[in-house]
């Protein structure tokens, strides 16, 4: 098996271990930390319709089925359905992992995991050890990879947050060595190089060896006396991804954001004749992103999201104030451009100085809009700035887009009642049914975010078409 520090493929093969060291039972060196870990399964919804050990016809199972039914279309069901290089999803790949090469290694070195007593392998035991491992492991550091971290794990999420989990990281991802080793040779030193090293680390590493090796909680802030004491699973996390990975929600969460992929999000719009210009839309948004878009920060529309385009998987987000990312707001002002006549042959620098102009009217139109709002009165015409009616076409086509996109995903999620309908289904689920109420619950926010993204863009339009009313 190929080593990776992190992602799906490293929890894949953290989970082997620690199932082997499971099925070891007392015998294993690590059984006491095992018997601190919770006996039941870790609720995270990848597993909410496989109960094997209740059978059907359970509450718990009905629960979680009629949870994944409420998720289809959210951003947790996009998690569970994302596809990997393999053509798979989630549950796909932790089964074809089990069944081609788990089963198989711990079949094979079943003597060597116990001599005691037989090992019997089973997928539901592969899925409790994955389940530990999403929700309990940590990356210590770039030799050792993601790890089970015993009494780091005991601390529940917070943010902000008491405590964190503190390492080394940069070490050797050959050896772990944090001092310079032979792997750090462009040619392979030689024997007398080699004792040369080991040498000089013994004076260093006398005094910090045991320092080398060891984790630390490292408190962030005052803990005051009698209280819980909070680790951070990640500042960033959403309650999707704390859904989808640790089994939990919070009440309130700064952190959630709707995503779009950018080809489903054109593709979508776009009628049989405009595949191509899907593809030199995709072509030239790539291109305009690393531009200086920094300028929308002054918008209450849009906000600048300084991500690194090749890290993230979607640039494309609504945040939780309801504004749209700026890569989000080029792509759209790019799709309405092309609807109203512009045709795009990755001219970058044309293209460019239009959606700056096409920018500047925008958050102008915003002044005067939160202007009539805070003043509760329409304001007459605006005569302090020359309209060019071209930007404000291209301006209103860009806000029938956005509403247009807001209404589109609502109509996905697999319940689109209004936000008061599925309030008052929440308020009379029982709370025997824990999983539909989190699945609910963020069904419930999730339209929240567009509701709150569709009024303001419909505050916009509405602004657009009274200009156009005023200008010659």
């Amino acid at each position: 098996m190929s080593s990776t520090p992190h992602g799906l493929g490293a929890q894949l093969a953290l989970s082997l271990a620690l199932y082997a060291e499971i099925l070891k039972g007392k015998f294993s060196r690590w059984f006491g930390y095992l018997q601190s870990l919770p006996y039941t399964d870790v609720d995270i919804p990848v597993f909410w319709d496989l109960e094997m050990e209740i059978g059907p016809g359970s509450r718990r199972l009905e629960d979680g089925r009629e949870a994944l039914k409420w998720l289809r279309g959210t951003e947790v069901w996009k998690i569970l359905q994302k596809r990997s290089e393999n053509n798979r999803n989630l549950i796909e790949e932790l089964n074809d992992y089990y069944h081609e090469t788990a089963e198989m290694l711990i079949l094979r070195h079943r003597d060597k995991i116990s001599s005691q007593f037989p090992v019997t392998p089973t997928l539901h035991g592969f899925h409790r050890a994955y389940a530990l491992v999403s929700s309990r492991a940590f990356i210590v550091d770039a030799y050792h990879g993601l790890c089970m971290v015993p009494i780091a794990d005991a601390f529940n999420h917070e943010s902000p947050n008491h405590v964190h989990l503190e390492s080394d990281y940069y070490v050797c991802p050959e050896c772990g060595s944090l001092h310079e080793c032979v792997h750090d040779w462009d040619n392979p030193p030689t024997v007398l190089g080699i004792d040369l090293i080991n040498t000089a680390h013994k004076a260093v590493a006398i005094a910090d060896d045991e320092l080398e090796s060891d984790l630390f909680m490292v408190s962030v802030t005052a803990v005051p006396s009698g209280v819980e004491v909070f680790n951070t699973y990640g500042e960033t996390l959403t309650n999707a991804q704390l859904l989808t990975q640790y089994g939990f929600i919070l009440e309130a969460n700064d952190n959630d954001t709707l995503t779009w992929d950018i080809y489903q999000l054109l593709h979508d719009h776009a009628s049989g004749g405009e595949q191509r210009s899907v593809v030199d839309i995709g072509a030239l948004w790539k291109q305009l992103c690393p531009s200086d878009w920094s300028i929308v920060s002054r918008s209450g529309l849009v906000y600048f999201a300084n991500a690194d385009m090749n890290v993230i998987t979607s640039p494309l987000t609504l945040n939780g104030d309801g504004k749209i990312s700026h890569q989000m707001w080029l792509i759209v002002s790019l799709h309405a451009l092309h609807r109203v006549g512009k045709s795009f042959r990755n001219e970058t620098v044309p293209t460019l100085s239009c959606l700056r102009n096409l920018l500047s009217t925008q958050m102008i139109l915003e002044v005067h809009l939160e202007r009539d709002e805070t003043e509760g009165q329409v304001a007459g015409p605006i005569d302090s700035y020359d309209f060019d009616t071209k930007l404000l076409k291209e301006l209103e086509e860009l806000c029938q887009l956005m509403i247009h996109l807001c209404a589109d995903r609502k109509a996905k999620t697999a319940f689109s009642g209004t936000i008061p309908e599925v309030g008052e289904y929440f308020d009379t689920l029982s709370h025997e049914k824990p999983r539909t109420r989190m699945a609910v619950s963020l069904v419930l926010n999730e339209l929240s975010l567009l509701d709150s993204c569709q009024i303001m863009w419909t505050g916009l339009l509405g602004m657009v078409r009274r200009v156009g009313e005023w200008v010659p």
